[in-house]
């Protein structure tokens, strides 16, 4: 295990999580309702890998080593995925996904497949399907789960304000009026 690797995920996390807690501060909180949601998955995320990093570290600690180690870790995933899965999408925001179809898609493309992935991982290393490939496939899930709180962070600041297609639609309306 490279310890080391997993100690830099989780440094990188908790920038993340920073990050987050700094935006809810300086706005007051978030000024809409995706902006919420998404300041509630970057830090959910952040807090996710940091845990997810720090956890063999910990175990190996403990004596865990091996296939236990990366089995006992993945089993700790799936309650901590599963809460993820939650609190994220705890209060979804219908009206966001029906103002801006092309913004939700492009959120949901890249997001499936790397829940997929991170799905993915947890599974083969809980069936041991590639026992000598547990190393891999947990800090897959890892980085992965890393790659989904930078997806995040950037959903949350080129996300389109929350009256964006009323002036868009304005604009097609009255192009002269757009300018000023």
């Amino acid at each position: 295990m490279n310890e080391e690797l997993f100690l830099h995920l989780a440094e990188i996390a908790g920038v993340f999580v920073g990050f987050g807690a700094l935006i809810a501060m300086r706005n007051g909180g978030a000024e809409d309702a995706f902006a919420s949601y998404l300041l509630r998955a970057l830090v959910t995320m952040g807090s996710f890998v940091i845990v997810l990093a720090l956890l063999p570290v910990v175990l190996a600690q403990f004596g865990l080593s091996g296939r236990v180690l990366w089995l006992t870790c993945a089993i700790t995933a799936v309650p901590l995925y599963a809460v993820l899965v939650f609190v994220v999408n705890r209060t979804p925001e219908p009206a966001f996904g029906k103002r801006h179809r092309t913004f939700s898609r492009v959120f949901i493309s890249v997001g499936l497949p790397l829940h997929v992935l991170m799905l993915t991982s947890i599974t083969l290393i809980l069936i041991g399907a590639f026992p000598a490939l547990d190393v891999a496939l947990y800090t897959a899930l890892v980085s992965v789960s890393l790659a989904f709180t930078v997806w995040g962070l950037l959903m949350l600041l080129y996300r389109p304000g929350e009256h964006a297609d009323e002036q868009h639609v304005q604009a097609l309306e009255d192009p002269t009026d757009a300018m000023r």
